[in-house]
């Protein structure tokens, strides 16, 4: 496997001599610089250009959605040790983390769904998903937050333009903005040993454009008993007295490399990354902890071109593969095992870009996903089974949309789209016990398990939006999205194994009216009235069977509505202070019968966030960062069997609300032209909380999972 990544990375490099596509930008828009943020009155950030919501270049007064900007400057005045804490300071958005292998998984507005499926995560426009689990979690593609220049957050229902994955949002980073050419290089060491290296170099010689990044993080993890997290650590017979704490059994290491290159109308990029994290899954480890490690190679190459003055192409083809290994440390040395898994997948797109005067935009789009050679073994010794799923034939999805813009008077503008999708149908084979990667000889050899999923339905996925803008400051926008997600491969095969029916698609339906206003100078607020109806979602669960074997599947957990407000001020009172506050009111009801005056799961009602920096001079930055998230209660088991003998019930107890508060201090030039120095502190006074329990660590984890504790890095880097 690993010279196969060594060899996929040479050919990479050797293709790459183009980068990502030209941007034709008008002289309307305001082209964002990091240097220039404190100096940019607040209307102006209303005429800066995003690209990511229509898949072309957009005012964000324009664009047809909720639209959250973090630029460099942002990254460097607040210190973001990481990808994830950016992500969770976005307003309306909150973490969870299981510690069972997916890093942390984001909720948006208050509802959060147990997988990292539901909101595309892109690096320079290209899908960070892969073809087994069709995730996108960070352990997939944790860059280093010296490397990005922007993130884009699109918040809504993007199925229409991006189809799989972009059920609550889309989320683009980055990191060859032409606007940052310039080398960086930085270390940082921390609070749990917490260790960082970061390179990069970017820079034009002719019509080449590049950058390349290259980055190293590792950390020791945190050192906390057991109890924290569980009432059963003395009723559970494999846990004692050398394992009761999480010392060295979450360790984690990344690395990442990341290369960009544009040449005329040719662009392409590649990537790399390796996450390896130890994890605690369905039981906590007995020895040196359970090792989930991902590598996950991309390569991309297109094409954009200007034919005239009505239309534009842009043709791009992406390839992605995957692997992962987990090596399994549960109960004792004779109960474990592994289990590992590879895949392939190809993605083409062809977009068409038509601007034919008067206001009238037209955006065309032909899509195709194509999966090979998905591929998961596990040996579980406990069980004495080796199991083997694969896909027989190739996973395909084809999908073509449109979308058009129509602007008739300066005040008012229509935009109005939609997306013809289908996944075919594929079949999906189990082989158990084949006779082999046993230490003992298997007990009995079965025949291989198929099945077919047949959920192959055309769908047609709508997306209408109205914006009116009463005058340069104040915009009005009213907006309708549906988006739907597929079941992956890896849940349609617990299905099969499970001997469960086959999975509906999840669907999403989304009414929201957005105002954006700077009624004075250096203020802006930012206001959303959202209603969502959510059908269908789906919730994994385990089994252990009488027998002992253990058994995971899937269910769609019904339908829920979710009615919500959301409110962001910016206020800028003088040239060196700059003051955000928000906040996030929702409550989500289920439909289903029987659950009427049963709360919602992992559903905060409140969310609040605040973010201030003052800047002493122009060399030295101090800045603020809290949040407070709002209680949770648990799954809720239907079949779970209570000591009374009734059934159903929570996997584990409510988590209360809570909040915390980090600091950053920021100085440049501070040894010469170039040098800087950052020191960030995260959760400072050291707030004992906890994320609810998710089915993965029901078992044994009650209380819930340890939050993030107090935490301190140091960095010292060089511009040159």
């Amino acid at each position: 496997m690993n010279n196969a990544i060594k060899n996929y990375s040479v050919f990479i490099v050797i293709a790459c001599i183009i980068i990502q596509p030209t941007i034709y930008a008008s002289q309307e828009y305001v082209e964002l610089k990091p240097e220039d943020v404190f100096q940019m009155s607040l209307e102006e950030m209303l005429q800066v250009v995003v690209i990511t919501a229509g898949k072309k270049e957009e005012r964000v007064s324009d664009i047809p959605a909720s639209v959250v900007i973090i630029t460099r400057e942002d990254l460097e005045r607040y210190g973001f040790s990481d990808l994830e804490e950016i992500i969770e300071n976005v307003p309306g958005m909150f973490k969870i983390n299981d510690m069972s292998g997916y890093k942390p998984i984001f909720g948006v507005r208050g509802f959060w769904s147990g997988s990292p499926r539901n909101i595309i995560f892109m690096i320079n426009g290209i899908s960070q998903t892969e073809g087994m689990f069709d995730n996108f979690a960070i352990s997939q593609f944790n860059l280093p937050v010296e490397a990005i220049d922007k993130i884009e957050v699109i918040r809504g229902p993007m199925s229409v333009i991006y189809g799989p994955g972009s059920f609550y949002g889309a989320i683009n980073i980055i990191t060859d903005c032409k606007t940052n050419n310039s080398n960086v290089m930085s270390v940082s060491y921390g609070t749990q040993a917490n260790r960082k290296f970061h390179l990069r170099s970017s820079g034009k010689e002719g019509d080449i454009f590049f950058t390349f990044n290259a980055g190293y993080s590792a950390t020791d993890g945190p050192n906390e008993p057991l109890s924290k997290m569980s009432t059963k650590v003395g009723l559970i017979p494999y846990v004692n007295s050398s394992n009761n704490n999480t010392e060295d059994r979450l360790e984690s290491e990344y690395q990442h490399v990341n290369f960009s290159g544009e040449y005329k109308n040719f662009f392409a990029n590649m990537s790399f990354n390796r996450g390896f994290d130890e994890i605690y899954l369905i039981f906590p480890s007995f020895d040196d902890g359970t090792s989930y490690m991902r590598e996950a190679a991309k390569m991309s190459a297109g094409y954009k071109s200007q034919l005239s003055d009505i239309i534009s192409l842009n043709s791009i083809f992406t390839y992605h593969h995957f692997y992962y290994r987990m090596n399994i440390d549960w109960i004792n040395s004779g109960n474990s095992g592994y289990t590992s898994g590879h895949s392939q997948m190809y993605e083409c797109e062809l977009n068409a870009f038509f601007d034919f005067g008067n206001g009238f935009q037209l955006t065309n789009g032909f899509y195709l996903k194509k999966i090979k050679d998905n591929l998961m073994n596990g040996n579980l010794h406990n069980v004495k089974k080796y199991v083997e799923d694969s896909n027989t034939d190739d996973i395909d999805m084809v999908a073509f949309f449109s979308q058009f813009d129509f602007k008739p008077s300066d005040k008012l503008r229509f935009v109005a789209g939609f997306r013809i999708e289908q996944l075919r149908k594929y079949n999906i084979e189990r082989i158990i016990n084949p006779g082999f990667n046993f230490e003992e000889p298997p007990i009995h050899e079965e025949p291989p398990i198929k099945n077919t999923y047949e959920e192959d339905d055309i769908d047609f996925i709508p997306r209408l939006a109205m914006i009116y803008s009463l005058n340069e400051n104040n915009i009005f926008k009213l907006l309708y999205g549906k988006a739907i997600l597929r079941p992956s491969f890896f849940q349609n095969a617990d299905q099969m194994a499970a001997e469960r029916p086959n999975l509906e698609a999840e669907e999403i339906h989304t009414v929201e009216l957005n105002y954006i206003a700077v009624p004075f100078p250096r203020l802006t607020i930012n206001a959303s009235v959202f209603y969502n109806i959510l059908d269908n979602l789906i919730v994994r669960s385990f089994e252990i069977l009488p027998n002992q074997p253990l058994s995971s599947f899937s269910v769609n957990a019904g339908k829920m509505i979710t009615k919500g407000f959301e409110l962001t001020i910016q206020t800028q009172p003088i040239d060196k202070l700059f003051l955000e506050v928000s906040a996030t009111y929702q409550n989500t009801t289920d439909e289903r019968e029987g659950f009427e005056n049963i709360d919602v799961e992992y559903s905060p009602q409140l969310l609040g966030y605040f973010k201030g920096s003052y800047k002493f001079n122009p060399n030295m930055t101090f800045s603020l960062l809290a949040k407070f998230v709002d209680e949770m209660e648990t799954h809720w088991k239907v079949d779970l069997v209570n000591p009374d003998g009734t059934y159903g019930g929570r996997v584990g107890n409510k988590t209360e609300s809570y909040f915390t508060i980090g600091a950053n201090l920021r100085i440049d030039e501070i040894a010469g032209k170039g040098w800087f120095f950052n020191l960030h502190g995260t959760n400072i006074f050291d707030e004992d909380y906890l994320y609810p329990t998710y089915t993965n660590n029901s078992n044994w984890e009650d209380k819930g999972t340890i939050g993030d504790p107090l935490s301190v890095v140091c960095t010292i880097g060089r511009k040159f």
